[in-house]
This record gives C-alpha cells, structure tokens and sequence, in this order.
C-alpha cells in the first residue's frame, strides 16, 4: 500500500518536474513564431507589389494622354502618318505594361468655338485601338470612338473663348490587370488632357496631307 502511494507521489513530482521543463524551454520559438506571422508578411508582401503597379500603371496613363496632346498641338498641320506615330509615341510611355486592344485606347480631337455664342465642335478627331498596325495606319477604336466633325462637346470652363480659337483634346483608356489576381478584376484607368496649338490657331488635318514634320 504505501508502495503504491509513493509510486503516484514520485510520478506526480515527475509530471510537474517535466512541465516546469518544458515550460522553461525556448527552442523551436522563433520557428514557431515565423509559421504564425509569415502568411500574413507574404499577403502584405504581395498587396504592396500589386498596389505599386496600379499606381504605375495610372500615372503612365495619365503620361501617355498628355503627350498625346502636347505632341499632337506642336504641329501647324498633320497626316495620318504623323498621328500614328504619335500614337505609336504614347505606347511607348505604358512600357513595359502589356498593351494590347483591349487593354489601351486612344483618342485625339481638335475642338473649336465656331461662333460668337462659345460654341465648341469637333474639326477632326482620330483614334487607335491598341498599338498601331504599320507607321502610318492605326485600328480605329471602338471603346474611343472618333467624334464626328462639326459634333458638339463640352470643354471646362474659359479654356477656349473667342470664335476662331481652337483646342486639342487627348484622351486615353487603360484597363489594367494584377499581375496576381485571384477574381480576374481590372482597373479601368482614363485620362484627358487640353493643348492649345503651339504654332497656329488650328491644327489642320488631312489624311495624307502636308506632314507635321515638312
């Protein structure tokens, strides 16, 4: 009998003895401690990258519309040939963002007041879809549809004032897609700047008219 009780009393000691190793013990912490905290270090890791090139992605939009514009009013007058490189120019600027028609758009228009009212119409407007197709041929795009010529648009407040005044308006259109995107979203970014003509009143377009360049 009193065997047995000592026996019980020597495996308590032992029991307790071991917890109180074991709770002294403090190898496999940091082991612990990173398999705790390392999804959470990666995710973070991962959204910060993604963020980062959203916010790339949006400042090169924006970019590539001014210029679109700012190149586009640099010229007394311009062809098809010139646009597409210009366009081709505004591509560029996305690099190396993946580029493809679904992706980016653009839209280039020069807008004037044909009356003593304010009135402001399109005198040409071109657009491209993608990059363009040769050095002189873009494909027309269909989310930035060209304007129609003599189409009424609204521009901001006192841009352009007097009958005879003229405006370039440039815009573009980027859909951008995370590089890690688990439910296949996309940003939509868009952007339009204003140009007044450099050199003239107007920016005179013919397709295969006198070159920006000449």
């Amino acid at each position: 009998m009193l065997s047995a009780v000592f026996a019980r009393a020597m495996m308590r000691r032992r029991v307790r003895a071991f917890g109180r190793r074991v709770a002294r013990d403090r190898s496999g912490v940091a082991a612990l401690e990173f398999a705790l905290i390392a999804p959470l270090m990666i995710l973070l890791f991962f959204g910060l990258s993604e963020l980062s090139s959203a916010i790339i992605a949006s400042r090169r939009a924006s970019h590539a519309s001014s210029s679109l514009g700012d190149l586009t009013a640099q010229c007394t007058n311009i062809n098809d040939a010139n646009l597409s490189n210009i366009f081709s120019g505004a591509v560029d600027i996305m690099t190396p963002l993946p580029i493809s028609s679904a992706m980016m758009n653009q839209r280039v228009s020069s807008v004037e007041v044909v009356d003593s009212s304010g009135t402001t119409q399109v005198q040409w407007s071109k657009s491209c879809t993608g990059a363009p197709t040769s050095t002189t041929t873009c494909t027309t795009s269909t989310v930035l549809a060209p304007y129609s010529t003599n189409q009424t648009v609204t521009l901001p407040a006192n841009l352009v004032t007097n009958q005879g005044d003229s405006v370039i308006m440039s815009e573009t259109t980027y859909n951008f897609s995370f590089p890690v995107d688990l439910f296949n979203n996309l940003i939509k970014f868009d952007d339009i700047s204003y140009f007044k003509p450099r050199k003239s009143a107007l920016v005179a377009y013919a397709p295969s008219g006198t070159s920006c360049y000449s």
